[in-house]
């Protein structure tokens, strides 16, 4: 009996260290941020990607490939958040834009910010829709009339 409550604990553990795996790797052409801390590029060909990780691409576009084959790509200086939504793998666009490349039978959803990015077809594009600021203009209008050139003439009475 112990011998099977072990094999279940080991096998319950070893699930569990599986599933906290990587979902993706992240690569750039110039250091990216992942985790809040930067992600040199040079030497590294790719960082791996979990679900909670925060990627800020930087100066040049940050390529996510997922296990599945399909790729993400943050446009510079975007951010996004990949996260885990039971069977599929979510990224959740912060900021900026990108595009996807999606294999057949993705298991990757987009979010941009907390819309649901339709993906008809296994490519396009994605980004933030942009809100615009109302913009307050306020002007004063001054009117003078000058009356004369000269100056008043000074009193000299006491």
């Amino acid at each position: 009996m112990r011998k099977w409550a072990v094999i279940v604990l080991l096998s319950a553990v070893g699930a569990m260290a599986w599933a906290a795996g990587p979902v993706a790797t992240a690569s750039s052409g110039e250091d990216f941020s992942l985790k809040g801390a930067v992600a040199p590029v040079a030497g590294v060909p790719s960082y791996p990607v979990m679900a909670g990780d925060e990627i800020r691409s930087g100066g040049a576009a940050t390529v996510l490939r997922f296990k599945d084959g399909s790729k993400v790509t943050l446009a510079p200086h975007a951010a996004a958040r990949v996260e885990d939504s039971g069977s599929q793998v979510a990224v959740r666009l912060l900021s900026g834009g990108g595009a996807y490349s999606f294999s057949q039978g993705s298991s990757v959803q987009l979010f941009a910010g907390n819309r649901s990015v339709p993906t008809t077809g296994s490519t396009g594009s994605f980004s933030l829709p942009t809100t615009a600021s109302p913009v307050a203009a306020s002007a004063t209008r001054f009117a003078a009339e000058v009356v004369s050139t000269t100056p008043p003439a000074i009193s000299r009475r006491r």
